[in-house]
Parts: structure tokens; sequence; C-alpha cells
């Protein structure tokens, strides 16, 4: 019985070993696809918001007053956004180096998924919408939750594969967007996404 026992745990410690190794090697050449390919962050939007707002506004029990305040939350939403924007494409353009990148809406997303060579990217200037070639890896930021049943889940933004599927660790693919309750500045999180995959790419390509 003992010796079954020690069989047991030695298969065990065996698969795991694999498993990790295997998981490794592709987190390694995942990072290294990413360095020769392109980052493309999600821009996210508020659409429910604004649909909840211009349902409101379309109703015609709506008083004028309630429409004079919906108009001035609407307009709010839409600073916010480009704002939030301008602020993350600053920081992109200034603190990412890793590799190219580029953005899109999240509402242009089925449009991709429908069609690969759709054109929905912009660069970081601005200039687009244009369609990135098929034979290019692509990688993709978008907002996310770690769990989304848990009351203690946290907002992140996660790296997903061109198919929009999670990484698994041991890459680099989730990057929190608040600390103790507050939201870190764009400029320090993409510096720490940056510093993130660069730490992982030399750690398993420096030889």
């Amino acid at each position: 019985m003992k010796y079954a026992i020690i069989v047991v745990i030695l298969l065990t410690s065996i698969t795991l070993y694999a498993q990790s190794s295997e998981a490794k090697q592709l987190a390694a050449d995942r990072i290294a696809e990413l360095k020769d390919g392109t980052l493309v962050w999600v821009i996210p939007s508020d659409t429910k918001k604004l649909a909840v707002i211009d349902e409101k506004l379309a109703d015609p029990e709506t008083s004028e007053s309630q429409a004079k305040y919906f108009t001035k939350e609407r307009k709010a939403v839409l600073k916010q956004q480009a704002k939030y924007q301008k602020q993350y494409l600053k920081a992109w353009q200034n603190h990412y180096e890793f590799s190219d990148v580029v953005y899109c809406r999240d509402t242009d997303l089925k449009e991709y998924r429908e069609d690969a060579s759709a054109a929905i990217f912009y660069d970081l200037d601005g200039n687009g919408p244009h369609a990135l070639s098929a034979d290019e890896p692509l990688y993709f930021l978008r907002s996310a939750r770690t769990d989304h049943s848990n009351e203690t889940a946290m907002e992140i933004w996660q790296v997903q594969s061109s198919d929009f599927h999670e990484l698994a660790a041991p890459f680099p693919g989730n990057h929190r967007r608040h600390t103790a309750f507050l939201e870190i500045k764009p400029h320090k999180l993409v510096q720490r996404i940056d510093a993130a995959f660069w730490t992982a790419y030399q750690r398993w390509h420096s030889q």
C-alpha cells in the first residue's frame, strides 16, 4: 500500500511538472509573438448607460425638466468618454514600447468577429479606421472583471488572444485597474503593463 501511494505521488508530481513546463513554454511563445505583433487596446463604452438615457429622452412621458436633466447627463457621459480616451492614448504614446499598439472601440468588435478584414482599427494619432493583416499576430487588451459572481471582484485590463480567449498564467495577462479602491492613473497603468511584458520576455528569452 505504501509503495502504491508513493507511485501515485510520483506520477502526480511528474504530471504537474509537465503541465507547468507546457504552460511556461506556451506563455513564452505568446509573449514573443506579441512582441512581433500588435496589441489592440479596446476602448470600453458606456453604451448601456447611454441607451437608458436615450430611452428616457424618447419617452413621451418624460417632462421638459427631466429631458433637460437627461440631455445634460448624456453630454457628461460623452465628455467623460472623450477625456478617458485622450488620457489613455497619451499614455500609450509615451509609456509603451513593447510592441505595436492600435485601438478600437468595443462596439466595433462584433463587426470584427464576423469579418476579420473589417476596418475598425486606429493608430495612436487617431488615423483610421483601417484593417489589419490577417497574418499579423493580434492580442486584445479588454476591460474585464476577475469574477462576476464575487463581491470582491476587481476590474482589470485583460490580455486576450485573437479569438478573445483569456491567456493562462504565467503569461502576464491580467492588470488591476484599481488599488485601494482608487483608479490607477492611465500613464502608471500603461507603464506597469509595458514593464510586465518586458520582464516576462526577458525571463524566457534572455538566453
